[in-house]
């Protein structure tokens, strides 16, 4: 028989960890890869499985979903994050495709995203509804980019699980609960992204603290209609156009200190390496 595993990386969310565990709890395994929490995640998961793995930190969870992938038995893998929950009918649908003798090496699931409270239609989130994100491949098939917001590298085509609002056959992503929230993921996302555009040979200029933040709220509120989703939309606007201003401060950074000061991988107060 196919067999499939959920791979979950963990790092002090255990008040999300429940309800994510329990919606794949039918799953033929249950891979956890735990960033060394220190909440009560360890308690939640182990009443689901077995299967824990434990990784240093790491600024983004990127760097460690090969990890997990290494540590997974079944035929198909389904990468899940904490506050992402599989709804009854798309759990269904998942189990009808990888029991058929499909032609593909991995689907995009449709994900509906709550974000400060509410379903995200517009601002850029409706891609990941219509379109959808590759988070269900075949275990041998899948190499996960180690970069802040990559997509996966699948050896072979590619198929869809399409959404329907009567089924609502989705992913459920509690992506950001308040602001505070999203500013506290904000300074680890904001370095790990200007370190990309410093390995990408993107130099910094001025001129881009101004433009590039302009070009992003424009993209997001005027051109992906965010104007549609309310004050939430210009909202999220608005912060995302911080994100691009604040991710070139960084590269600034990295690009005019000497070596040994350049912007790094942020601390906790341990010393160790923060965590997703």
């Amino acid at each position: 028989m196919t067999r499939l595993s959920v791979v979950i990386t963990v790092c002090n969310e255990g008040h999300l960890l429940r309800a994510c565990l329990e919606s794949v709890k039918w799953a033929d395994e249950i891979v956890i890869v735990d960033m060394h929490s220190q909440d009560d995640s360890a308690a939640l998961y182990r009443q689901y499985t077995d299967k824990v793995f434990f990784h240093p930190r790491e600024i983004i969870a990127e760097l460690v979903h090969n990890f997990g992938f290494s540590k997974a038995t079944g035929d198909w893998v389904l990468k899940l994050d904490p506050d992402e929950r599989v709804l009854p009918a798309l759990g269904e649908a998942i189990r009808r495709v990888i029991a058929s003798e499909s032609e593909f090496a991995a689907y995009r699931l449709p994900f509906r995203d709550m974000i400060f409270g509410r379903w995200i239609q517009y601002t850029g989130w409706q891609g990941n509804r219509t379109v959808g994100l590759v988070r269900l491949f075949q275990r041998e098939k899948v190499t996960w980019v180690p970069e802040v917001h990559s997509t996966p590298q699948i050896d072979g085509p590619i198929g869809a699980i399409v959404y329907d609002p009567r089924l609502d056959n989705a992913v459920l992503h509690l992506n950001y609960t308040d602001i505070a929230q999203y500013l506290e993921k904000f300074n680890r996302y904001t370095t790990a992204e200007a370190m990309r555009l410093h390995r990408l040979g993107r130099p910094f200029h001025w001129l881009k603290l101004f433009y590039q933040p302009g070009k992003e709220f424009f993209r997001r509120y005027v051109q992906l209609q965010g104007y549609r989703d309310g004050i939430h939309g210009l909202i999220l606007s608005l912060l995302q156009s911080f994100y691009i201003m604040v991710s070139y401060m960084k590269l600034w950074e990295i690009e005019t200190r000497p070596a040994a000061q350049s912007v790094a991988s942020p601390q906790d107060a341990s010393g160790k390496t923060a965590a997703i």
